[in-house]
């Protein structure tokens, strides 16, 4: 039992919907638009993604422990030191990050052998992003690109290859699907972006203490509150051009305006008061709503 309530504390489970969400918006998206599905190489992708989500969580819980114990007077009162104050022994998180990202990779080496070199391209890149977001000299969780490059990764990269191993080996496959998932993605990529930007706000003055230079550092509270406002408008925005386009049905968008109020109350409360223990989770309710909404549609458009 143990165990089990340590896998959950260092994966950070509940951030799962950053990595199962753009997979399933991809799979709606080329089988409603292309009218291609795979089923089991669909579950594949989605299970090795997921994993891997997983593992770079372990990861990053790994590398935060030993940058806060390198400063002992933030090590001793930090909230947000996973590790310490859940009295968890750091080997276990090395050895869980192995185990994920060794079964991920296995899987995607087996969908590149099945559908091709692609795969194996946009996955050395995440990675490689992946190791690097938290590990390496200069780790880009503690840039003011930790954002961007996330809501890239999650939002865009994903929903690239679920569209990918779907589509390669049809008759309805076309290079151009590059593009067209790009603004597809975009919805994902904004709300995802906004989950990790979310974060660095509620943890502006902690990540100052330990050398963490994110975007907040750089633009200020207020100006980054704005930059999250904004991120969620162009999603809504990328959705309305992707319906106009025939790239979504008509229904993602209708479904996105009835769960509107939602996204709003829930950003008033987290701009009222950024806090990690009170009102961050906010940020990932905004992002469950917007993309399931967006999947939902597709799915009434299917009825």
């Amino acid at each position: 039992m143990k165990g089990i309530k340590e896998f959950f504390i260092l994966t950070q489970i509940y951030s799962v919907v950053t990595s199962a969400m753009p997979a399933l918006l991809g799979m709606m998206f080329v089988g409603l638009y292309y009218k291609q599905f795979d089923l089991g190489l669909s579950i594949l992708l989605f299970v090795a993604v997921v994993l891997f989500h997983l593992a770079v969580n372990v990861h990053n819980q790994y590398v935060d422990y030993n940058k806060y114990k390198s400063q002992p007077d933030v090590f001793k009162n930090s909230v947000n030191n996973t590790l310490k104050v859940n009295q968890i022994a750091p080997v276990k998180a090395v050895r869980l990050t192995i185990v994920l990202t060794l079964i991920s990779a296995l899987i995607g080496l087996y969908l590149v052998f099945k559908t091709g070199i692609f795969v194996l391209i946009v996955g050395i890149i995440s990675f490689l992003i992946g190791y690097l977001y938290s590990g390496g000299f200069k780790s880009i969780s503690y840039s003011p690109f930790g954002e961007l490059v996330s809501g890239l990764t999650m939002g865009y990269n994903i929903t690239l290859l679920s569209v990918y191993v779907n589509l390669e080996n049809t008759p309805a496959f076309e290079w151009n699907f590059i593009l067209k998932t790009a603004l597809v993605s975009l919805v994902a990529v904004f709300a995802i972006s906004n989950i990790m930007l979310a974060n660095n706000i509620s943890d502006e003055k902690e990540d100052l203490k330990v050398g963490r230079k994110t975007l907040v550092a750089y633009i200020g509270r207020q100006k980054s509150l704005l930059v999250w406002i904004i991120s969620y408008a162009l999603g809504y925005l990328a959705v309305i051009l992707s319906v106009l386009l025939g790239y979504l049905p008509v229904y993602s968008l209708l479904i996105l305006v009835v769960t509107l109020p939602l996204v709003v109350i829930n950003s008033i409360k987290f701009i009222k008061k950024p806090s990690k223990v009170l009102t961050f989770v906010n940020s990932v309710k905004n992002a469950q709503i917007l993309l399931v909404s967006v999947i939902i549609g597709g799915i009434i458009s299917l009825i």
